[in-house]
């Protein structure tokens, strides 16, 4: 699919009076001649026919894509002077690896989180943090949502904007993750809503995907990673979330979600003032443990914050100012989000063992997604690629791998073993990778040598 066939097939809804496309019809014969066209050929309509039926009918309507996303076709549809709209459609196959079969109707697993979801928060808060679904045809699985004028991705935020990431706006996202695994983790009195959620959220084509890529790819096809591999503890650990994953209870007491399945940086837009958050792309949605959801956005503060790092190390920055402060607000981020998350689900009832667990699984689901980023299996998600210097880049590999082990083996209270201590006394969970991110910090900027 391309940008003039999106445009082509807004203006024709627009044609039939969809009230969410009006002011993109053409007039007069333009209109005739465009409804006399299905939107099934002109979606399909070869690139240089949909742009020149594009400017002879419509002139007025323009889309590009969006080249973020790795799996569905994105667009922003516009008229010139006037609105802009998102349209997404899913086909038959991944759409940066045509070649590997996926079914079309994922789509409708996103718009059924999105309601669901919806229903979860309540009007005012769904308004709040969700995008507003415009339109969903079924059909041909498209997905048309007003399209977020003022808002950009997060990830911009933690490695690149000098602004760092507003301490509202991970506060913000972690009471909505907070609120939707509270309502919807597994209890007693809550059985028969629990089988429905999992039947509908099973997602197994997208798992699969997932499973691949998180689990499996960067232990083999890396330098670092096959390394990892013959760490017969680390990889225990790999296995174990990897078993939570596919939805296995390996403790008494573990239990699942409706997770979002892929809330990285790149999954949440944020407003240039930082007061306002969206979650988007929930298309691997899973029935999942709910550590998924936290340690997927909790892993792009880390790289970013590791990223920082090594940028104050290569250019010789120790002042708090503009070099550091998004390195503080990293740090700051992945407190804020831990609060406020634990707080709403104690606010559902959740008891402090389960809110604890959680909080271990979350630091390995991150740092299972930091590693694999940090490798290079990732996309434009890894700050690494803004690094051209190949020294700073082995660096910047370095870095995460040893802080990502450090987590892995340290981050459970029922181990023996303990990665960090402080102040006479074990850390575990989500205190454990503040502490270590924190040694981190320590190491470059007083050039000590850290230990594996």
């Amino acid at each position: 699919m391309h940008a003039s066939a999106a445009a082509l097939y807004v203006a024709r809804c627009a044609c039939d009076g969809e009230a969410w496309a009006d002011g993109f019809a053409p007039e007069g014969a333009s209109r005739l001649l465009l409804r006399a066209l299905s939107p099934d050929h002109l979606l399909a309509l070869p690139r240089c026919v949909a742009s020149c039926l594009l400017t002879a009918l419509v002139p007025s309507v323009a889309a590009v894509e969006i080249a973020d996303g790795n799996v569905n076709y994105s667009f922003r549809v516009y008229r010139r002077g006037c609105r802009s709209l998102f349209l997404k459609r899913a086909t038959g196959y991944l759409k940066w690896q045509p070649s590997m079969a996926l079914e079309a109707e994922r789509m409708r697993r996103e718009v059924q989180y999105y309601r669901d979801v919806a229903q979860l928060l309540g009007e005012a808060d769904a308004d709040a943090l969700l995008p507003r679904l415009l339109h969903f045809d079924e059909r041909r699985m498209v997905v048309v949502i007003a399209f977020l004028e003022d808002h950009s991705l997060l990830i911009e935020r933690c490695f690149a904007s000098e602004d760092g990431v507003p301490g509202d706006a991970a506060a913000a996202l972690g009471r909505y993750l907070g609120t939707v695994h509270g309502r919807t983790l597994e209890r007693p009195g809550r059985e028969a809503q629990t089988a429905e959620r999992a039947v509908a959220y099973w997602n197994h084509a997208l798992r699969a995907v997932q499973l691949e890529h998180v689990f499996t790819v960067c232990f083999e096809a890396s330098e670092r990673g096959r390394v990892l591999a013959k760490d017969a503890a680390f990889m225990s650990e790999v296995s174990e979330l990897k078993a939570l994953y596919l939805g296995y209870s390996l403790r008494p007491g573990d239990v699942r979600a409706l997770c979002h399945g892929d809330l990285h940086a790149g999954s949440v837009m944020v407003s240039k003032d930082g007061g306002s958050v969206k979650v988007i792309d929930p298309e691997f949605a899973v029935w999942c443990a709910p550590g998924l959801d936290v340690g997927s956005l909790l892993f792009a503060l880390v790289c970013g914050f590791i990223f920082r790092l090594e940028t104050c190390r290569a250019t010789g920055s120790r002042a708090v100012g503009t070099a550091t402060y998004p390195l503080t607000s990293l740090r700051e981020a992945i407190a804020r989000v831990w609060e406020a998350y634990s707080a709403a689900l104690t606010a559902e009832g959740v008891d402090e063992n389960a809110v604890e667990r959680i909080g271990e699984d979350a630091v390995g689901f991150a740092m299972l997604e930091a590693i694999r980023t940090s490798l290079g299996f990732a996309g434009a998600r890894d700050p690494g690629r803004r690094l051209t210097d190949p020294k700073a880049l082995e660096r910047y590999q370095e870095s995460v791998v040893r802080l990502a082990r450090r987590c892995m083996l340290g981050r459970r209270a029922d181990r023996a073993f303990s990665a960090n201590v402080q102040d006479g006394g074990s850390v575990f969970g989500i205190d454990l990778l503040l502490a270590e991110l924190d040694r981190a910090q320590r190491g470059i900027f007083s050039n000590t040598k850290q230990t594996p």
